[in-house]
């Protein structure tokens, strides 16, 4: 949605511990303020790749804001955030909340 609509999202997020942000056509910088407002383990990464497919995240134009395509964003969120914070946001946040089974090197 709208900047001021992503802001009023974060406010109720901050006051109802079961609330989420989802960051579908968020920009980069953002996200990283969603983050900074709610905390990394209330913010999901989310993009409409599943619907418009793999071409979603180089798309030219940018196609998130006018500005950013979504690898962009994706290499933002994974080079400004701490690992931990990062490997949250755009995976284990969904995991744990769809009770999705991360596969990890080692773990069977």
């Amino acid at each position: 949605g709208p900047p001021w609509g992503r802001r009023r999202a974060a406010r109720h997020a901050r006051r109802q511990p079961n609330l989420y942000l989802e960051t579908s056509w968020c920009g980069s910088g953002e996200v990283l303020r969603l983050v900074d407002e709610v905390g990394p383990d209330r913010v999901l990464f989310g993009s409409d790749g599943a619907v418009d497919g793999p071409w979603h995240f180089v798309q030219r134009p940018p196609n998130v804001e006018g500005r950013q395509t979504y690898n962009q964003v994706l290499l933002a969120i994974a080079g400004q955030l701490d690992p931990a914070a990062a490997r949250k946001v755009l995976r284990d946040n969904t995991s744990r909340l769809f009770g999705l089974v991360s596969a990890r090197p080692g773990s069977g």
